[in-house]
């Protein structure tokens, strides 16, 4: 019972921050996570470097754990 308020609490936190994203932001983590895209293939996406783009995951990450 514990872990479940625990998951929910995680779920609830992890929504708040993917609301808190920006667009591009979100559209960059879905194509990544969900649609499984690499980092290269995303670059041509948004027309940026492959470095900028692990960049930006990196730093979305970052949000989203601290959130």
């Amino acid at each position: 019972r514990q872990r479940q308020m625990c998951i929910r609490d995680r779920n609830e936190r992890l929504l708040a921050g993917l609301e808190n994203l920006s667009e591009d932001d979100l559209k960059l983590l879905t194509l990544y996570v969900y649609e499984g895209y690499t980092e290269s293939e995303i670059s041509k996406v948004f027309s940026i470097s492959q470095p900028a783009i692990h960049k930006r995951i990196e730093k979305i990450t970052i949000f989203l754990k601290k959130f």
